[in-house]
């Protein structure tokens, strides 16, 4: 190879004990010098090819590391590394680099492989150092045959005086499709011309260069019939050269003309340029998609530097994003100009911030963003050129820059002698200048002044969407209360007004009427009254719940008159009145002049019992009874933050309240006549009746001193164990119709339910520690007892979504009522049936199952934190359902396992686990937009159904621990059922009707509702989606799109619609149930099979349905009923039961017969 670009070939070195490389240059046979290259250390990395791989004319050098499997290309020029490009690894040793050639006559270099264990050959197809494709040749099994060369002309020296002396002989090079060298001579036995012919195959630019003169010699273009076209006659022996503009296909010639009789020498070469073409393009800076920013533009270069629908990255490396950008090739025209050559220009600018598109100001101005292709663009958006606003290099991204003005508006439109208020806005740089007054308004404002905005200060913040927008955050009333006040809109984060300085209009307090506004610089907020309360009293300090009391009270107006208002009297669990706390009592006042103190005013207040949700679980009797004045804000005062909270003896006091809350009692129910309700509630169906005291069930955790009347040795449990406990039953409450009350726990009384630690020796022969936990179905004494090993303390006081956490839910429902739903216990004894199927005994279904991990079930999927689908309707059967988001309620997932409601957040973003949803009516909203985009998911809306990921839905396999004779010998037995990883459920009786899709790829199972499906905006990939069970009753928004927007593609009873960068398949789109309705701008369709859109009617509104379960008579369950006294309560048995999973021993229980109502097992 030639590095030097001597005309001579050259010879490369490598010492694989040192790592040196070099280059002997060398001149007819004779070494020059030797150039050393960066030195490579070890024996691993081989070189294994020289070429031109970046068309720069220079030879570079390829290399191979055997042992790494990495590929890279030195790129040189003149003997200087400029940089090294490192290419796709192929791992191992049996592939090798045989050669480097261009294989595919696009004037690239490629490499050609072998693989001497297989007999695997292939070409690596390379475009300017980028792998476009990898071409397998013929197999050739026998490793005996090896790859001995490969061949590429990169120039030609002749021999002399082989050149014709005209036209009619001239030497016939050939096709000319890029570079051609030739080295000759003119002057020796009359050879006074040569002439060369050759071929353009497609139209091109021609570049001749004719050095290395020692005589006068001229250069010349001749067209196929000999015409000349272009002469380059430079005296002496001066290099001629010559450029062509755009050259037909077809055949051409070149003559050499000596002048004069001297002998010279020379090289020749020829050099034919592709067609120039303009290539529209879209760069994604995440590289796939408009999901994220984008641009678009054009770029000129020649055939085949890009192909359409080809992804370019200009630069290795993730751009400003974080993300690999790519370069989508769009099309390609023809192009003449080759000036152009190299020239990107970008003409528009995504946003995907604001959904906004911008012209950049490069192709505004008539300018181009780069003049070294793709890459090397470089534009501004905006006014000014900064690195605020700047893009492109594949690599920056437009940062939105705005900028924010603060002001001062002064009414008399000089200083603060008069009212001023203070604040800012955001407009585009350069609408305002600090430091300036600014009169929006010519006419006077409200005090008889021309007033002016003072701009005090700029800074760069704010997005798109802040622009124009004014926000004041202070009033100074000057002349009547000299007081400062919040305005009402910034209260609430808002702002005053949305187009600039002069459309403020705002409230001096939360009061909205027209003796509070101002603003426009025209209004003034005017004086107000002035109203708190300056005495509070209650007789007593000590009361229970249910009490009436008596609270005197003094109301001061220190402002102007006030018109009528209200006082309320509200019960507070803090030292802070507010609205949210419990209301007491409300007390009407009339009108009160300014400056007045009432005179003592008395009002009869009533606690609330002691059934009422008010009173907090944690045993705390400490409260305060306070006064809000002015409750309803029907007086506009100049103060709105001291109608309450001034302090004890002003309008609150601190009070002592005792709670007495009776005990519910145990009844035994019917069984549902539902096999999948009736397989989870014990045998004598026990449960807690609450109608005797408003549907409470107490609770309690064993103190030390308390005293215990089973068996056990008992202890109290740690403080994270209870706070895991307050957890589960708060949940448990979201499901049903009761409220769980924690009440202290004494020598005399405790809760129905009890947790404790327990040795586990409920019986004599019972091995001591030899469980993890069990629980007492419903009953005295020991009914409604829980018992945990205290030397598996760490596994009780896991967060949510650990196996002990689940283990405190499953023992909670035992002490509700709910027995094992399959016929196993541990240690050989039986729970009676009936049973679920080993297919549904699950932790999809019920926290109750054995097949959770435990023993030889080899489950390995997520646990569950709440009560999952079939424990709630076995729940709601005995205690009722809870009336939970009853209203429309939108529910926004972040996870498949967590999601939020208004303020709330449930389940996890990060630990995959197991949830369910009970929602009790309203027209619902599954919102699903804020998912990852790099998942498939699956939603199923039914009752029952689980909203997860494809891969998640029944990924998890169980053997059933009730077909398994020996459970903890660590071989399973009987059959094999599959459940989900983890995700949320949604509880039965429950019927969710809206979906937002996600950006991933999306199976939806649509209900029976009237389901509406959202999310499909023009613009936004929302993935490949499938829709399936739809109906007539169903309807598919597709917002921002038209039908000409829209592909169609219908495949039996399947109906397909492409996005443009997604598709939605409606399966048995025409089925039996009928075709959904698709909303494309304002006028919904449908579409038939013969391929046509059909307008239909709008559909009639959701209406909602009620929660309906098919085996509950009443929202208020069996709990409901009169309390029964007539039965007698079955013998209470303790028998002690383990974790099989956390115990590597069995304990003998007790028959079938003596468990009826007695426990439920770990």
């Amino acid at each position: 190879a030639d590095f030097n670009h001597d005309g001579q070939a050259d010879v490369i070195w490598r010492n694989y004990v040192t790592g040196e490389n070099a280059v002997w240059l060398i001149n007819n046979n004779v070494i020059e010098s030797a150039v050393f290259l960066t030195k490579v250390p070890g024996t691993d990395w081989n070189i294994e090819g020289v070429a031109d791989f970046n068309q720069d004319g220079q030879t570079d050098v390829i290399w191979r590391n055997y042992v790494t499997g990495e590929n890279a290309v030195w790129l040189i020029n003149n003997n200087v590394i400029e940089s090294a490009v490192f290419l796709t690894k192929v791992p191992g040793t049996d592939w090798n680099i045989e050669g480097v050639a261009d294989f595919n006559q696009d004037g690239q270099t490629d490499v050609i492989w072998r693989n001497y264990v297989t007999g695997e050959n292939a070409v690596w197809l390379m475009n300017n150092n980028v792998i476009e494709s990898a071409v397998f040749l013929t197999k050739v099994a026998d490793p005996n045959w090896r790859i001995e060369g490969v061949g590429k002309q990169f120039e030609q020296k002749l021999i002399n005086d082989v050149v014709g002396d005209t036209i009619a002989n001239a030497f016939n090079i050939g096709t000319l499709d890029k570079n051609a060298t030739f080295r000759e001579s003119l002057g020796s036995a009359n050879d006074l011309e040569d002439d060369y012919q050759f071929t353009l195959s497609a139209n091109s630019s021609l570049s001749l260069t004719l050095n290395g003169l020692s005589a006068n010699v001229d250069l010349q273009l001749l067209n196929s019939s000999g015409a000349v076209i272009q002469t380059s006659a430079i005296a002496g022996n001066s290099a001629e050269s010559i450029s062509s503009g755009l050259l037909s296909a077809g055949t051409y010639y070149v003559r050499l003309s000596l002048n004069g009789s001297d002998i010279t020498s020379y090289t020749l070469n020829l050099s034919a340029a592709l067609p120039i073409y303009q290539y529209e393009f879209t760069y994604y800076y995440n590289g796939s998609n408009n999901c994220k920013d984008y641009y678009t533009g054009h770029v000129y270069a020649y055939a085949d530097t890009y192909s359409a629908g080809q992804l370019f990255d200009a630069v290795i490396g993730n751009n400003e994003t974080g993300y690999a950008g790519k370069y989508l090739i769009k099309s390609a025209i023809a192009a003449e100009n080759i000036a152009d050559l190299g020239k990107v220009f970008v003409d528009k600018y995504y946003n995907s911030e604001n959904s906004t598109s911008y012209t950049p100001v490069y192709f505004g101005q008539g300018k181009t963003s780069g003049t070294n292709y793709l890459g090397s663009e470089y534009d501004f958006i905006g006014n000014s050129n900064s690195s605020d606003n700047d893009f492109g290099l594949d690599k920056w991204v437009y940062d939105i820059s705005y900028s924010k003005y603060n002001f001062i508006y002064y009414y008399n439109g000089k200083d603060n002698t008069a009212d001023y208020y203070s604040g800012w806005v955001y407009a585009q740089p350069g609408t305002y200048t600090v430091g300036s007054l600014l009169d929006s308004n010519p006419n006077n404002n409200d005090i008889g002044s021309n007033g002016n905005y003072s701009i005090t200060k700029s800074s760069r913040e704010g997005i798109a969407t802040d622009v124009g927008k004014v926000f004041v955050d202070r009033y100074y009333d000057i002349d009547n209360s000299q007081k400062t006040y919040t305005p009402y809109y910034f209260n609430q984060g808002k702002a005053s007004g949305t187009n600039l300085l002069g459309s403020e209009y705002d409230y001096g307090n939360s009061l909205i009427s027209s003796q509070t506004d101002f603003g426009q610089d025209s209004l003034e907020f005017d004086a107000q009254p002035e109203l708190f309360g300056s005495f509070f009293d209650i007789a007593q300090v000590s009361f229970t719940t249910g009490d009436s009391l008596t609270a005197n009270f003094k109301i001061q107006n220190t402002g102007a008159d006030a018109r009528p208002f209200r006082v309320a009297f509200y019960l507070s669990k803090d030292t802070t009145m507010t609205t949210d706390d419990r209301l007491l009592a409300i007390c009407d006042l009339d009108t009160i002049a300014a400056n007045t103190l009432t005179a003592t005013i008395s009002k009869t207040l009533y606690l609330p019992g002691s059934a009422d949700g008010f009173w907090v679980k944690d045993g705390t009797n400490s409260y305060h009874i306070g006064m809000i004045v002015d409750s309803l804000n029907a007086v506009s005062e100049a103060n709105e933050s001291n109608n309450a909270n001034r302090g004890i003896g002003s309008d609150s006091k601190e009070v002592s309240i005792t709670n007495v809350v009776k005990d519910p009692v145990v009844n035994y129910g019917a069984a549902s006549g539902n096999p999948l309700i009736d397989a989870l509630l014990n045998a004598n169906r026990a449960y807690w009746n609450t109608s005797v005291n408003g549907g409470v069930i107490t609770y309690s955790f064993y103190a030390n001193a308390s005293g215990y009347t089973g068996r056990e040795i008992v202890s109290e449990i740690s403080t994270t164990i209870k706070n895991n406990v307050r957890a589960i039953l708060s949940s448990i409450e979201s499901f049903i119709n009761v409220r769980f009350v924690e009440v202290a726990d004494t020598a005399t009384s405790c809760g129905v339910i009890r947790y404790m630690y327990s040795d586990g020796k409920a019986n004599s022969n019972d091995a001591a520690y030899g469980f993890y936990a069990y629980g007492y179905y419903p009953g005295s004494n020991s009914g409604g007892d829980i018992h945990l090993n205290p030397n598996r303390a760490t596994s009780f006081e896991g967060s949510a979504g650990t196996y002990g956490y689940m283990s405190l839910i499953h023992e909670t429902l035992h002490t509700l009522g709910l027995k094992h739903p399959g016929n196993y216990n541990v240690g050989g004894g039986t729970t009676e049936a009936p049973f679920l199927s080993p297919t549904e005994d699950n932790t999809t279904n019920t926290v109750m199952t054995y097949n959770n991990g435990t023993s030889d079930t080899q489950y390995h999927g997520s646990k569950a934190i709440t009560p999952m689908s079939y424990d709630i309707r076995a729940l709601q059967y005995l205690y009722g359902a809870r009336n939970q988001n009853a209203d429309a309620t939108t529910y926004t997932f972040n996870t498949v396992y967590g999601y939020g409601v208004a303020n709330q957040f449930f389940g996890s973003t990060t630990t995959e686990l197991k949830q369910s949803i009970w929602d009790a009516g309203g027209v619902d909203t599954l919102d699903f937009s804020g998912l990852s985009g790099g998942s498939s998911y699956r939603f199923d809306l039914n009752p029952g159904g689980i909203l997860t990921t494809q891969s998640s839905y029944n990924g998890s396999t169980y053997y059933d621990y009730g077909q398994d004779s020996q459970p903890t010998d660590g071989i399973p037995q009987g059959s094999q059922s599959a459940t989900s990883n983890f995700g949320t459920t949604i509880a039965e009786g429950t019927m969710i009707e809206n979906l937002i899709t996600s950006c991933g790829n999306d199976y939806i199972i649509a209900n029976t509702a009237s389901n509406v499906f959202k999310g499909y905006t023009f613009g936004t990939f929302t993935g490949d989606d499938v829709i399936d069970s739809s109906s007539a009753a169903d309807s598919l928004e597709l917002a921002g799109f038209n039908l000409s927007n829209l592909t169609t593609a219908v495949s039996g009873s399947d109906l397909t619609i492409g996005l443009g960068s997604g598709s939605i398949r409606l399966q048995n789109y025409y089925g039996a149930n009928g075709s959904m309705k698709l909303l494309v701008g304002d006028t919904y369709y449908t579409y038939s099979s013969s391929g046509s859109w059909q307008a239909v009617a709008v559909p009639a509104a959701i209406t909602a349905p009620n929660a309906s379960l098919d085996i509950v008579a009443a929202a208020s369950g069996l709990t409901a009923t009169v309390a029964s006294t007539s039965q007698v309560q079955p013998p209470m048995s303790p028998a002690a039961c383990m974790c099989p999973i956390c115990s590597g021993t069995a304990v003998n229980l007790l028959g079938t017969s003596s468990l009826v109502a007695a426990i439920g097992l770990g």
